[in-house]
């Protein structure tokens, strides 16, 4: 399971849409959003499941049904967009149909067992359904609550969840802006630190760091796990478009390297593309991207592990103390 949240307008499902193109996609805040960043940004039209899933039950029953009725094959991973809202949507369902104590009372923290209970049997089934599961979330910002201070992390409809269900993911990662990031057409990234203790994120693959490419898919590619990231059919040559791309960032040098790998790229596009026209482009681009991300991952893991660590040996004496000043 993976979870990428962040501010609005962070990229965030945009960076899942192009990480998994053949994926079923869930939509938690409409089918709008999702259609229009596949369509807008890739050229392409996303699978959606367009029979409205209100509460995080109905989702549950959703992938079982894709377990029982043998189809979860036909998909790489299932994503979920919105999964706040989702959450936030389950919290005010079950708070509108309250549960009733012995005593005739509202039984107020129905809803939140009833939230962690939902939450880890979709996490239950997300090991078991054959398929990846990747949530689209916003951030909860970091507060001093009644219990002490609480990280930053995921928006999951209780300040409890921020740390329960990142605990579950092989990778959770922040959409942050990085306006240092070399690509010409975005100026984010994705934040992994597992020592920073302002924001719950991690990668149990050990790609992902703190100024990571906010691309899923490079990220997970560089693992030594099958995510199953298939392209779109007849889209296959964007990979050696990257590769191409990837070299270039990854040996070459001077302050022109992303325009060096861009051309390279482009022209490497050329002889796949037939066609002209804008959808043509985002195509191009989009294995530009790729190949951009691939090749500052490709660099940094070529570098040595213990480059940064202090060469052994005894410290140097500082020598003897001066003598005391009259």
């Amino acid at each position: 399971m993976g979870l990428v949240f962040g501010q609005p307008k962070r990229m965030k499902t945009s960076m899942v849409v192009s990480a998994f193109p053949n994926a079923l996609w869930i939509p938690g805040e409409g089918i709008n959003a999702i259609k229009s960043v596949a369509a807008n940004e890739y050229g392409f039209e996303p699978i959606i499941y367009e029979h409205p899933i209100r509460t995080l039950p109905e989702l549950l029953s959703l992938l079982r049904m894709l377990v029982d009725n043998g189809l979860v094959d036909q998909y790489p991973a299932v994503c979920v967009d919105g999964f706040t809202a989702l959450c936030d949507a389950s919290i005010a369902f079950w708070q509108e149909n309250p549960e009733i104590t012995q005593s005739g009372k509202v039984d107020k923290f129905a809803p939140y067992q009833k939230l962690n209970k939902s939450l880890l049997r979709i996490a239950e089934a997300s090991r078991h359904i054959g398929v990846n599961l990747f949530l689209v979330a916003h951030e909860q910002a970091p507060s001093n609550g009644d219990g002490g201070f609480i990280p930053g992390g995921p928006s999951l409809g209780s300040k409890k969840q921020v740390t329960r269900v990142p605990a579950w993911c092989d990778f959770n990662a922040r959409a942050v802006v990085n306006k240092d990031y070399p690509d010409p057409w975005a100026q984010g990234g994705l934040f992994v630190n597992i020592w920073d203790s302002n924001w719950v994120t991690g990668d149990r693959n050990g790609v992902a760091y703190a100024e990571s490419p906010p691309n899923v898919r490079e990220i997970l590619r560089a693992s030594a796990v099958d995510y199953r990231l298939t392209r779109i059919a007849g889209l296959e040559w964007q990979d050696e478009v990257a590769d191409v791309v990837a070299d270039v960032i990854a040996t070459g040098t001077g302050d022109d390297l992303i325009d060096q790998a861009v051309s390279a790229g482009l022209a490497a596009a050329s002889r796949f593309v037939t066609e002209s026209g804008r959808r043509a482009q985002l195509h191009m681009r989009w294995a530009v991207q790729d190949g951009i991300a691939r090749g500052v991952i490709r660099k940094r893991r070529s570098a040595s592990i213990f480059e940064k660590l202090p060469t052994p040996g005894k410290k140097k004496s500082a020598g003897p103390p001066p003598p005391p000043s009259e």
